[in-house]
């Protein structure tokens, strides 16, 4: 597995940066909202301290420690029937939980942050992964969408599988769709 440092730039965009960067710094309610796994560095650099909604809004971390304020996990016994379904069907995907990647051999090119650990999949846990993204830059997406929401998901009734638009690469993401009502509520900000 070809593992590749990812840039600064990839974390947030340069619109990103400007765009927040440029809000009154006497603002006190900036957040980022990002699919991304780990902002900590952009964050620490645009100067915010409200929590941060990170990985596609699975988890909701403190903006300058990155500490889990509440998090949505993917179901265990789903998260192991689609990972068998992902093996069974030949389509490359990795895990996310806490600072490590789970991945399989056949991924190349998995852009990995500074700080973040990449470990085999026989070594991913069942519990607190709060995305799994199937990599389709490769393959057909016909039968990638038809694998994806008309068999898998169907059988899936607590996981949300959507495609994701990236710039890099073509992708679907898988996460918990189990969303508390009283998320807003414990997640740490003064507002709440």
């Amino acid at each position: 597995m070809a593992l590749w440092p990812a840039p600064t730039a990839l974390f947030l965009s340069r619109l990103a940066r400007r765009s927040v960067g440029g809000w009154p710094r006497a603002s006190t309610s900036r957040s980022v909202l990002t699919g991304l796994l780990r902002v900590r560095g952009s964050v620490k650099e645009l100067g915010l301290t409200n929590p941060q909604i990170v990985r596609g809004g699975a988890e909701i971390v403190e903006a300058q420690t990155g500490k889990v304020l509440h998090g949505e996990y993917l179901d265990a016994g789903e998260l192991r029937l689609l990972v068998e379904f992902l093996i069974e069907h030949h389509l490359p995907f990795f895990a996310e939980e806490g600072e490590h990647i789970y991945a399989d051999d056949g991924l190349e090119k998995i852009v990995v942050p500074v700080g973040v650990t990449v470990k085999p999949l026989d070594e991913m846990p069942d519990e607190r992964i709060a995305k799994l993204l199937v990599i389709t830059s490769d393959l057909d997406e016909r039968r990638v969408k038809h694998l994806l929401n008309d068999i898998i998901g169907q059988r899936l009734p607590s996981t949300h599988i959507v495609k994701s638009y990236r710039p890099f690469l073509k992708a679907w993401t898988a996460t918990s769709q189990r969303k508390a009502p009283s998320t807003w509520q414990h997640c740490g900000w003064p507002s709440c």
